[in-house]
């Protein structure tokens, strides 16, 4: 499986639902670090987030999302569980 992939089936699997965000930002805090990025986290209310930075000059470019996801409501309407990522016919679920 590729390292992209991996790393995002590791995030859909983690039970994200706000304002818990399932160990996704501690997650992404890690892989980041790896990479040479200063992290700086954030609290807004009760919901986690991070600044991730690499070097001390400009420009600057920023990505900006989130890791929390709404209530996936009841599970029975789902074709599969939304917390156990799956390939079916060449697309993740």
């Amino acid at each position: 499986m590729p390292d992209t992939l991996a790393l995002t089936c590791d995030l859909m699997s983690r039970p994200s639902v706000s304002p818990a965000d399932g160990g996704c930002q501690a997650l992404l805090a890690q892989r980041l670090r790896t990479l040479g990025f200063k992290i700086e986290n954030l609290r807004f209310g009760q919901v986690d987030n991070l600044w991730a930075r690499r070097g001390e000059s400009g420009p600057l470019f920023c990505f900006a999302g989130h890791t929390d996801v709404v209530p996936p409501g009841p599970l029975e309407e789902w074709q599969s569980d939304p917390f156990a990522p799956v390939v079916r016919d060449g697309f993740l679920y």
